[in-house]
């Protein structure tokens, strides 16, 4: 929808980075469904905490970082390596924001001192999250460069050839799994 709207979009960075990112986590999921659906079955509750709390958002947010690894190389020669933990950060961060934002608005409209009150714990909840970013992104070689002639290209390639023999992977699976009525 956006793209029909403005077509240059493409060119956004941001659009790009968000296209990929959203391109890996459906990917993972296709992936990883049959895996987390036995693993649920499994009576151990504390594993069952561990990998979906735990061990499938660090993969989630990996994978993602993976996919934009081209985008980072082509616009900016160079490879972030603390992304995937500011990634983290903020999947863990940003969805409480969003929760106590919204609370905290309606609180306001209702009773405005509780509003105010709780804007204060979103509030610092904002400064945490924008002052462990920036923090990360101050750290000595946070930002490797490449600047090693053609590695833009070889990360391309390799990206496509990754997500491709995801798909064709898929796509076997789906033929040989016969269909459950």
């Amino acid at each position: 929808i956006i793209v029909l709207s403005n077509p240059y979009v493409v060119y956004d960075i941001g659009v790009q980075f968000s296209f990929l990112s959203c391109a890996a986590l459906i990917i993972l999921n296709d992936a990883t469904s049959d895996i987390l659906l036995e693993i649920s079955l499994k009576k151990n509750k504390i594993f069952n905490l561990l990998v979906n709390y735990i061990v499938v958002p660090v993969l989630f947010v990996l994978f993602a970082t993976v996919f934009n690894i081209p985008i980072m190389l082509l616009n900016f020669d160079c490879f972030s390596v603390i992304s995937p933990l500011s990634n983290l950060i903020s999947a863990l961060i940003v969805p409480f924001i969003m929760i106590f934002g919204t609370v905290s608005a309606l609180a306001y409209t209702v009773f405005s001192p509780l509003g105010r009150l709780l804007s204060y714990f979103v509030s610092a909840l904002i400064k945490l999250f924008e002052s462990s970013v920036d923090y990360l992104s101050s750290l000595e070689n946070a930002c490797i460069s490449t600047h090693i002639p053609g590695i833009k290209y070889i990360a391309l390639i390799t990206a496509v050839s990754v997500a491709f023999s995801l798909f064709i992977k898929k796509k076997q699976r789906d033929l040989l799994t016969p269909d459950v009525k």
